[in-house]
């Protein structure tokens, strides 16, 4: 009868005549496999959480490269009751300024970066004046009428007052390039809240982050928390389980270590192959514990049984594998 292994499962019988040699070996291949983990990288691009085939997907690419969405803007909105009063603007406007100097940040975009119509010699003055405190009331005024008429500001820089008073007003953060790679953006952008967050207090403002960069750190965070849940509940589960089977603490940690053998070996060589983690490889690890557990427990059992018979050790193992 033909093997459905294809004999592969023979190579277990490598280790009954070479214990020391396939040892080192194994040693060695693992320790390779664990440098593998390092080059694994939680996939954050929107485009690859929801990559398929299906028709939605394509109008979705389509879409997006009519219309690219800069991977590098950060949404800051700034929301508060009587955003338009002079005081508060001057609040919101040195928001912005403190922030195009944190650690990152490139370029800010606002209703305080808009234009006016151009004069005669072709210069358009700002909307709102340098210093918005001292600015006249006339002058601010006039400033708040432009802001409400401008085709720019209204639902896109600024919504509309809500029933209960409150407004929300956006600033466009844009983030260096070297600001968006793994294990930068994540700093940069709690640093960006916690700063802004010490400006907004005093000013009685409220403030939420969106856009990519944002939505990109919550995907590879959600990534990592369920990578570890994973795999330390998959392990702990399927040492209760073995133990309840076995009942020998020795061998239930010799079917453990299997498997944590077999995910270091398998998530390695993808590191190895440059193979990203996404939302998918999160249920690999698992998968790959339920596979080695249940084997391993099998194996042992047989092993047991046949030691039980009166077989010898070297006997006992051959005849599993």
């Amino acid at each position: 009868m033909r093997s459905l292994g294809f004999g592969i499962e023979k190579l277990g019988l490598a280790p009954l005549r070479y214990p020391w040699q396939i040892l080192v070996l194994l040693l060695a291949f693992t320790a390779f496999c664990f440098v593998g983990l390092f080059n694994l990288q939680p996939e954050g691009r929107l485009s690859e959480v929801y990559r398929g085939d299906s028709a939605n997907y394509t109008d979705y690419e389509k879409i997006n490269e009519l219309f690219p969405v800069s991977e590098l803007d950060v949404l800051l909105l700034i929301s508060g009751k009587n955003l338009l009063e002079q005081k508060t603007l001057a609040e919101i406007r040195a928001i912005q300024e403190e922030v195009e100097f944190f650690d990152g940040v490139d370029s800010t975009i606002s209703m305080f970066s808009l234009r006016g119509k151009p004069s005669a010699t072709g210069a358009a003055p700002p909307l709102f004046a340098a210093d918005l405190t001292e600015a006249k009331k006339e002058a601010f005024d006039k400033a708040i009428t432009q802001i409400k008429e401008h085709p720019d500001v209204l639902e896109n820089m600024l919504t509309r007052v809500a029933p209960d008073g409150h407004q929300t007003s956006l600033i466009i953060v844009t983030l260096k390039e070297e600001a968006i790679k793994e294990g930068t953006l994540y700093g940069v952008l709690e640093n960006l809240k916690k700063q802004v967050g010490e400006l907004t207090e005093p000013a009685n403002l409220t403030f939420q982050l969106s856009g990519v960069p944002v939505i990109q750190q919550e995907i590879r965070n959600s990534i990592n928390h369920d990578a570890v849940v994973f795999n330390i509940g998959g392990f702990l589960l399927g040492t209760m389980i073995s133990f309840f089977f076995i009942r020998r603490f020795a061998l239930v940690i010799m079917v453990s270590i299997a498997s944590i053998f077999a995910n270091i070996w398998v998530l390695g060589i993808l590191g190895h192959f440059g193979q990203t983690l996404n939302a998918f490889m999160t249920i690999v690890p698992p998968l790959i514990m339920v596979i080695a557990v249940s084997d391993g427990m099998h194996m042992v059992l047989a092993i047991l049984a046949d030691l039980q018979k009166g077989k010898s050790k070297h006997q006992a193992i051959k005849t599993p594998c």
